[in-house]
């Protein structure tokens, strides 16, 4: 299961050769579990990166509080709060998916 997850990370970051990318295409047409890890690790992909979003918006526009279409009550800590809670419910999401 670690070397799946393992798997799942590099495929979703797009650091598989070709041959390793095709190869883990192959599993995930015949093996449901790993389709499910796939979706639920993917979600926590892209919470992460929306949140590497925002922060690179808040540095070219020289806002340090973040984007101004954000309510302020979600920036700085309470943003990351947020962002952390979300991804330790992702986490255990992908556990009980992976555990049943």
């Amino acid at each position: 299961m670690e070397k799946d997850t393992q798997d799942i990370d590099r495929y979703l970051l797009d650091e598989m050769t070709s041959a390793e990318k095709s190869e883990f295409e192959e599993r995930l047409e015949h093996d449901p579990e790993l389709r499910r890890m796939l979706e639920a690790q993917s979600s926590v992909h892209e919470m992460q990166q929306d949140d590497a979003s925002l922060h690179i918006d808040s540095v070219h526009t020289g806002n340090t509080k973040g984007n101004t279409a954000i309510p302020h009550s979600f920036l700085g800590s309470d943003y990351t709060i947020l962002v952390i809670i979300a991804t330790a419910l992702m986490a255990m999401v992908l556990y009980f998916i992976i555990k049943n």
